[in-house]
């Protein structure tokens, strides 16, 4: 779920709590339950690393977090994106800023771990920081074909492609383009959730970078009105804007204002 930011105005309100997953996160479409999954008869084949990397080998992303229509920017998340051979490392921080860190401090980190590969991310361990404690993790054996979940007991069957809640974002953009739409099957860190964005169009997007274009992204399907649209930049294919509607009508929107690759 996304975090219950402060409102716009400069008013003492209850502060905001960061949700496990980076801000916003995307909605969910119902998928089998893990129990009910059947673990596979044989073992599953590990894909080959990629020949070409499709991502530079470093690249540090920012974004303001704006809560509302209204540009009130109350905090901000970092991706930065590490690549050694096959290798790849993912770390996003997401924290208040502002009023809304007078009011309370909040600071998340989600770390994503695994091997660029010819399909793109192949994630082999995910965890969630809160104040230094480790919550929500999901540890991937592809080789057995099964994810293992925390906290609590949940395991389930692996699928080709499968994510992580923060590999997905950067995933979409090494997917091929699809004009009738892009599945994605995650393991959450609780559960297995699959999401479907249908490609909107390519658009032109304003950035305090300067004008990007990029490929609109929207869930579809979903139930409870709540939905999610990324914005892929065509040139380098990185997420540069995630915004995300509640069922409840309240608008988290990330925008790009900093980035560096090497």
């Amino acid at each position: 779920m996304p975090p219950r930011l402060p409102p716009s105005r400069p008013a003492v309100a209850p502060a905001p709590t960061f949700s496990p997953a980076a801000v916003p996160q995307p909605v969910f479409m119902p998928a089998a339950p893990a129990a009910a999954i059947a673990p596979p008869p044989v073992a599953k084949p590990v894909a080959k690393p990629a020949a070409v990397a499709p991502l530079p080998q470093r690249v540090r992303l920012r974004f303001a977090i704006i809560r509302g229509d209204q540009g009130f920017v109350v905090g901000r998340s970092e991706h930065r994106w590490t690549l050694e051979g096959a290798a790849y490392t993912l770390r996003a921080v997401t924290e208040t800023t502002g009023l809304a860190a007078l009011f309370k401090p909040a600071k998340v980190a989600q770390v994503s771990e695994g091997d660029l590969v010819a399909e793109g991310l192949r994630p082999h361990n995910f965890r969630v920081e809160r104040s230094g404690a480790v919550g929500d993790t999901a540890s991937f054996d592809w080789a057995a074909g099964r994810v293992a979940m925390n906290p609590g007991p949940r395991d389930a069957s692996t699928e080709p492609g499968m994510q992580d809640m923060l590999s997905m974002f950067w995933q979409l953009g090494l997917m091929p383009v699809s004009p009738t739409g892009m599945a994605v099957t995650v393991a959450t860190g609780k559960k297995i959730e699959r999401f479907v964005f249908a490609l909107v169009g390519e658009e032109k997007i304003a950035t305090a970078l300067g004008e990007r274009t990029a490929l609109h992204l929207k869930t579809v399907g979903t139930a409870g009105g709540d939905a999610t649209e990324v914005w892929i930049g065509v040139e380098k294919r990185l997420p540069l804007r995630i915004r995300h509607v509640d069922r409840k009508g309240e608008v988290f929107d990330q925008i790009v204002d900093e980035l560096e690759m090497e």
